[in-house]
């Protein structure tokens, strides 16, 4: 029978050897803390959460079912632990960064778009992540899950462990409130207006 190289990880892990933890991070560390960054709002956080999310991988993998996909597990893991420590900090953090460094653009900007493409996009996208910084941890979860890594309804309540007419409820209201503080943001900038109108 052939195996993936990821089942052959799960199989090494299984059997305690720890080496089959480096081809479950070359596939999933990218999507992790691309996913755990959104939801903390601070890149080291975010690194974080996925090394303690990777850890409790190699911890619990004899509970994990094999004949289940991966992915889903882990990035339930990932996200719980990211949702925890956002409602630890107690308040929502930033997305500042030091001047000297460009960590968050890393993650953000899309390499394929042309510079023009990339200014005209930048000040909204500026807006969404101001307005998805004011987000619940929860309502933050959902909308990763939803929007950035594109999984349905049904996905969702399989990550979060949560009925679906709660995430149908945690969705509805993460998105009236990103509309609202969007356009409240527009409606407060005059030049932002101006060209609108023209």
């Amino acid at each position: 029978m052939y195996l993936s190289s990821e089942e052959k990880a799960i199989l090494m892990l299984k059997k305690g050897d720890i080496s089959g933890l480096s081809i479950l991070v070359q596939k999933y560390q990218v999507k992790a803390v691309h996913t755990a960054l959104i939801i903390t709002h601070d890149l080291y956080t975010a690194e974080e959460v996925v090394q303690d999310s990777f850890v409790k991988v190699f911890q619990k993998i004899s509970q994990f079912d094999e004949t289940r996909p991966f992915g889903p597990w882990f990035l339930r893991i990932v996200i719980n632990a990211a949702i925890k420590m956002a409602k630890k900090q107690k308040k929502f953090l930033t997305m500042d960064k030091p001047d000297d460094e460009n960590y968050i653009e890393d993650w953000l900007i899309d390499q394929t778009k042309s510079p023009e493409e990339l200014a005209e996009s930048a000040e909204i996208q500026a807006l969404v992540w101001q307005a998805i910084e004011k987000l619940s941890p929860n309502q933050r979860a959902v909308i990763v899950l939803k929007y950035f890594l594109e999984d349905t309804e049904s996905e969702i309540v399989n990550q979060l462990g949560k009925p679906l007419t709660t995430i149908k409820w945690w969705l509805f209201i993460a998105r009236q409130r990103l509309k609202q503080m969007i356009n409240s943001d527009l409606k407060n900038d005059p030049v932002r207006m101006e060209e609108k109108s023209e």
